[in-house]
């Protein structure tokens, strides 16, 4: 019985994913398009492997454990590879923490938000050949383009669409930035890696850290 069990629900989860992925197909065309387009002037985010080598990495994620974390990376930052989740800069900012790159997937608009305001021309950003242009369009320090691993090599993405992700370095993301992250880290060769804010839940109702256009409107 267990096994069936886990057969169905290990189907009912394929079928999910194919449909979120469907139901994106047609932005994440978009997003690649646009920016390829503009892409003259970026890297591969393939240029950070090993960079963070035997340093200890940080994943800032947006969660609202971030903000009780903060205090500790602040003093811990100089020995630390930080890299933020996109919606984690503002609040690492505030708090006088620049991270050394932020990642991003989200194909939607709401990535243009979470950095609006910041000065972020000496932060990288590795951002996935989906992410949003409204983002990668107004970025102003160094882009590094990367690909979702497992969507290049989906049997339901055409080939233009797999010849144009697949000339850069794929991270494993599991459609969860701070999973992109935390591949980015082990891209980087960090000799061990520490989450913050990357929650899974929602203490005490919250679902996002102070600073953060989420917890503002909250």
């Amino acid at each position: 019985r267990s096994v069936v069990r886990e057969f169905l629900d290990a189907r009912r989860m394929a079928l999910t994913n194919r449909a979120t992925e469907g139901a994106f197909l047609p932005l994440w065309y978009r997003n690649v398009m646009r920016n390829m387009s503009m892409s003259g002037g970026a890297g591969d985010a393939a240029s950070f492997e090993n960079r963070a080598a035997h340093q200890v990495a940080v994943i800032a994620g947006a969660g609202p454990s971030l903000t009780r974390a903060l205090a500790a990376i602040r003093a811990a930052r100089q020995g630390l590879f930080l890299v933020a989740t996109d919606t984690a800069l503002r609040p690492l900012m505030r708090a006088g923490v620049r991270p050394d790159v932020v990642y991003a997937l989200d194909a939607g608009g709401a990535s243009r938000v979470d950095v609006a305001g910041i000065d972020t021309e000496k932060i990288a950003l590795v951002a996935d050949v989906v992410a949003s242009p409204t983002l990668t369009g107004a970025w102003l320090g160094p882009l590094f383009f990367s690909k979702t691993e497992h969507l290049a090599e989906a049997r339901f993405v055409d080939p233009y669409f797999r010849e144009t992700a697949g000339t850069y370095v794929g991270l494993r993301s599991a459609g969860t930035v701070s999973v992109g992250a935390v591949d980015l880290a082990i891209l980087a060769g960090a000799s061990s890696i520490y989450l913050a804010g990357v929650d899974l839940s929602y203490p005490a109702y919250e679902t996002h850290a102070s600073g953060t256009p989420h917890a503002d409107i909250r």
